[in-house]
């Protein structure tokens, strides 16, 4: 969430940090793509776990803590995004946390339409201001 403070200068945007130290994951093989998720979430004040593809990100939620949602991008190697969600589906500890998938397909609506599944949906490069959007809705509650 966006406002202004006062004791910033007029107009000037100050972020609220809505993280409180939740865990979120961020699944993506490129590692300049991760470390942009990671400090755009830090600096909202989450604690960011990385995977760099989708076998160690099920490796993770396996191992525990459970993070209060997943940042997932698509075109992974090893394990693809679309795997995950299935393996994360599978099981009804890990089907209740949120997952955002993170894509650079052009059609992401078609896409969702065609899946049928209960994810959000986010066009790479991911702009911040939807994304935090989506984490204040999300890690705003109990844990998963």
């Amino acid at each position: 969430m966006i406002h202004t403070s006062k004791t910033a200068h007029p107009g000037e945007p100050v972020l609220v940090q809505p993280g409180k130290g939740h865990p979120v994951l961020v699944a993506d093989d490129h590692e300049d793509a991760r470390e942009t998720l990671t400090l755009m979430l830090e600096a909202l004040g989450f604690e960011v776990m990385q995977a760099q593809d989708g076998r160690e990100a099920l490796t993770m939620l396996g191992r525990g803590p459970l993070p209060r949602m997943i940042l997932l991008d698509m075109m992974m190697p090893v394990m693809n995004g679309w795997e995950v969600l299935y393996q994360l589906q599978d099981d009804p500890k890990l089907a209740r946390i949120p997952v955002v998938v993170l894509s650079g397909v052009a059609d992401l609506e078609r896409m969702e339409e065609e899946e049928g599944s209960p994810v959000v949906f986010l066009q790479k490069p991911v702009d911040p201001t939807t994304l935090l959007h989506v984490l204040e809705h999300y890690c705003a509650g109990a844990p998963a």
